[in-house]
């Protein structure tokens, strides 16, 4: 019987040094990327929140606020901050050594029935169990992906006998993370697919509409052949 992450009951937990402020966040996704010729990497994509000030007794969301999100590997983070305009990239990457004094991964395994048949995404769906994905893909200089995340919206038809993921966020490598492997290179994403052989993903991209400001969005598309088993927790 296969295992998979409980996400519901996953954490990430931080203390930073310059503050000593505990931080614990449920863990939204994860990634494994194996590049030819380079060592096996996991990041782990926490949840997102509005940035706020810490401890203040007035105005706790900052101003302008934004939108935080980070990305953490064994050695390394990132944060993605997403104003609804913004003049620069704001978006920051480093070792966890540079901020952190203790940084948790609180990974909970369970096991679960793999969903082969649509008949059986459709029953779980019904029943309201917790359901999990696991996408495999190979890209096109050979580097294998594996998003594994928590469905959180699913859509489903039993006159067609058809199902529907429209989820996220999960995190994908951008064109420059075979060249130079790092975690500055993950780019954010939302995740749809309605069979176990493709997936598409809107991406976080920043547009122009001025040359001082850009608008951020989940923009960008791919699309790309992916193996995608699906799996109920018990």
């Amino acid at each position: 019987m296969p295992q998979t992450l409980d996400f519901c009951n996953s954490f990430v937990s931080w203390v930073t040094k310059n503050e000593q402020s505990y931080g614990r966040f449920q863990l939204e996704a994860t990634l494994q990327i194996k590049t030819p010729g380079v060592a096996t990497k996991e990041y782990y994509l926490l949840s997102g929140v509005m940035a706020g000030n810490l401890y203040k007794s007035h105005q706790l969301v900052k101003a302008p606020p934004y939108y935080f999100q980070a990305v953490m590997s064994k050695t390394d983070y990132k944060v993605f901050r997403v104003y609804a305009l913004q003049s620069k990239n704001e978006d920051s990457f480093q070792t966890i050594n540079d901020t952190f004094e203790q940084v948790n991964f609180d990974l909970h395994y369970t096991t679960a029935d793999q969903l082969a048949q649509v008949n059986e995404v459709i029953d779980a769906s019904f029943a309201n169990a917790k359901l999990n994905a696991k996408v495999q893909i190979t890209t096109q200089d050979h580097t294998y992906l594996l998003l594994t995340f928590p469905i959180k919206h699913i859509n489903v038809n039993q006159s067609k006998t058809i199902f529907q993921v429209e989820t996220g966020t999960v995190m994908l490598p951008n064109a420059q993370y075979v060249q130079k492997p790092s975690i500055a290179h993950i780019d954010l994403a939302y995740i749809n697919f309605n069979n176990q052989s493709k997936a598409e993903f809107a991406v976080l991209e920043a547009t122009e509409v001025s040359p001082e400001n850009h608008v951020r969005t989940f923009s960008g598309f791919q699309s790309h052949p992916a193996v995608i088993n699906l799996h109920k927790l018990l």
